[in-house]
């Protein structure tokens, strides 16, 4: 195996099986821990099935419909998890290892390295019989080669020279993205690229972005370029990232800000009464025609010019911004700001863990954009050094736990143990640009697992709970 002939390199079949029975053992505490926790959620029936098949299974009396005893296994799920350090176990530690090693799942912002290469080309590995050598590809190294922001750049420069037919002097261009953010040399074949380009459109051949490519680096190799387009995806997203971070960030500023003045009003305001509330939800049922929960400025306007006798003892004189779009809570906060204070319908306690959870993930995004920027500023540095190893983090108080699982239950209407859009916006009367900030939490799937809720405040608050990894197994 990988090359080793000798027989006294490869475990002995002893040894196999030393390991494969600690593994089982190991996992078997997993196995029964899901049970416990199984059976402490269910009904009586239930649990009277559970115990029933736990004493069928230690009097070896189970049986198949072909008479055989069944084999007690573990899945493959469980196996998989805790070889890649799922439930943080010692002695998972080498083969989480190996795997990093041969098997990375975080390879860099999903790059293959050897995209686009022949199979002879590629690395392997094989557990029966030495491999060949994988042949030698283009030069690692050829100065000749891009870096990353140097293949944004050109791009940059590219079209830019394209919208003026590629007959801008070259000193203009330097001095419209700054002589520095290039070397010299670079600058150089651009300025010879840019000529044979000119060449090559007089004689009605269009400029294509890869040929381009290819003139400022001369003998680049196809898997090279498909290097280039990957950077240059992942430097588009990367934009797009920025894009969306700076609109969550404007919304989580004036949901603080909001909440300050809502603290503001409590001491200055007499407390908006029951049925003026009911009053206001019903104008904005009439006004919202649509159902669609939101009104904009023309239909927020429109209804105050024609109604303002229903509104004279609001004395609305507020300015709308053009591009507003408010939800219910929005609008009766509108009409109400200057004359009375609006109670929370929300525990403090709930409000403060869901503005941790809104302020973890504008921080998660803000820290991913930075490392991409930094990459594509050809400065990247693997992740924060900032971080305590979980294992120093004091633990979470069991009345804290105990709370932060009620919250969740408590918002979690069809007991699915996920959060949706609609049960995000109920619980917590966030617009949709917060509760889809939230969302984000979740790195698959379309709501907000148990698991993933109480790992973020985890995150958020910097403490541990020994033992969550399994106990989220065992609710899966």
């Amino acid at each position: 195996a990988f090359g080793l002939k000798a027989k006294k390199a490869m475990p002995s079949g002893q040894n196999i099986a030393a390991i494969a029975s600690r593994l089982y053992t190991r996992l078997s505490k997993v196995a029964a821990h899901r049970v416990k926790q199984i059976h402490a959620e269910v009904d009586e029936n239930t649990k009277a099935a559970i115990l029933q098949a736990i004493r069928a299974r230690q009097n070896g009396d189970v049986k198949e419909n072909q008479g055989h005893s069944v084999r007690q296994t573990v899945p493959f799920l469980t196996l998989e998890e805790f070889c890649f350090g799922a439930f943080q176990d010692p002695l998972a530690l080498p083969y989480a290892l190996a795997f990093e090693r041969f098997c990375p799942r975080d390879q860099p912002f999903g790059e293959d390295p050897e995209a686009g290469l022949s199979d002879a080309e590629r690395f392997c590995l094989s557990h029966h019989e030495p491999v060949a050598i994988p042949a030698e590809s283009a030069a690692v190294h050829d100065p000749n080669l891009l870096t990353r922001s140097e293949v944004v750049l050109v791009r940059e420069i590219f079209d830019h020279c394209r919208a003026s037919n590629f007959q801008e002097p070259l000193d203009l261009v330097k001095e419209t993205f700054g002589q520095e953010s290039l070397r010299p040399d670079v600058w150089k074949r651009i300025h010879g690229a840019s000529m044979r380009t000119f060449q090559e459109m007089t004689q009605g051949i269009r400029p294509e972005l890869y040929n381009f490519y290819r003139k400022v680096c001369p003998g680049v190799q196809p898997v090279q370029l498909q290097m280039f387009s990957s950077w240059l995806e992942e430097y588009d997203r990367m934009v797009e990232q920025k894009r969306h971070l700076e609109s969550a960030e404007a919304s989580f500023s004036r949901h603080s800000a909001q909440e300050i003045s809502v603290a503001k009003d409590a001491r200055n305001l007499p407390p908006l009464q029951a049925d003026h509330r009911a009053r206001l939800e019903r104008i904005f049922d009439t006004i919202d025609t649509e159902k669609c929960g939101y009104l904009t400025h023309d239909q927020i306007s429109s209804y105050v010019a024609t109604h303002s006798a229903d509104l004279q003892d609001l004395h609305v004189n507020h300015t709308l911004a053009e591009d507003v779009c408010m939800d219910r809570m929005e609008f009766i906060a509108f009409l109400c700001r200057d004359h009375f204070y609006i109670p929370p319908e929300i525990p403090r306690f709930e409000i403060g863990l869901v503005d941790r959870l809104l302020e973890l993930e504008v921080h998660r995004q803000r820290r991913s954009v930075k490392l991409e920027e930094d990459l594509f500023r050809d400065k990247f540095k693997h992740g924060p050094d900032d971080e305590l190893t979980a294992a120093l983090l004091p633990e979470v108080t069991e009345k804290d736990w105990q709370q932060w699982n009620a919250v969740f239950d408590k918002a979690d209407l069809d007991d699915d143990h996920v959060l949706t859009e609609h049960e995000i916006q109920t619980a917590w009367h966030l617009n949709k640009d917060l509760s889809t900030l939230l969302l984000e939490l979740e790195t698959q799937g379309k709501g907000v697992q148990k698991h993933t809720f109480l790992a973020a405040l985890l995150e958020s608050f910097h403490l541990r709970r020994p033992g969550f990894a399994a106990e989220a197994e065992a609710e899966s």
